[in-house]
């Protein structure tokens, strides 16, 4: 591990800062500034959205911020996470709708029935997410 190691914040300077490296492919003639201009939209509704979250303890932390189906096994039905090279510091609900990417609505179910025995999910959830 180099001397100096860092984890990520997935908040909205990386957001934003992932918007800035996308605007490079309008001048590439990779995206159009059509499409730009969606991703800017969507990309203030989230910032809203952070902004409107309360950072503590029961809502922000150690995330692994890319929960997918290559990113986890089942043991004994039991599920368990592996590859942790991109965690980092965020809200805990992003690693929810990170994984809820890659799930039909029966695996969100699941999700949320398993993911709140271990944490419990702050009441306006499905709005958040």
């Amino acid at each position: 591990m180099p001397k100096v190691f860092e984890r990520p914040y997935y908040n909205n300077d990386n957001l934003l800062s992932s918007l800035n490296q996308l605007k490079q492919m309008l001048a590439l003639n990779v995206m159009s500034s059509d499409d730009y201009k969606v991703l800017q939209k969507t990309t203030d509704k989230i910032v809203k959205v952070i902004n409107s979250q309360d950072k503590n303890s029961d809502t922000w932390g150690i995330i692994h911020s890319d929960i997918h189906e290559s990113n986890y096994v089942f043991n004994q039905g039991m599920p368990s996470i592996i590859d942790f090279s991109s965690c980092g510091f965020g809200f805990y609900l992003f690693d929810i709708t990170e994984t809820f990417l890659h799930l039909m609505p029966k695996g969100r179910e699941k999700l949320i029935t398993y993911y709140q025995q271990e944490r419990n999910l702050q009441g306006n959830y499905c709005e958040l997410l």
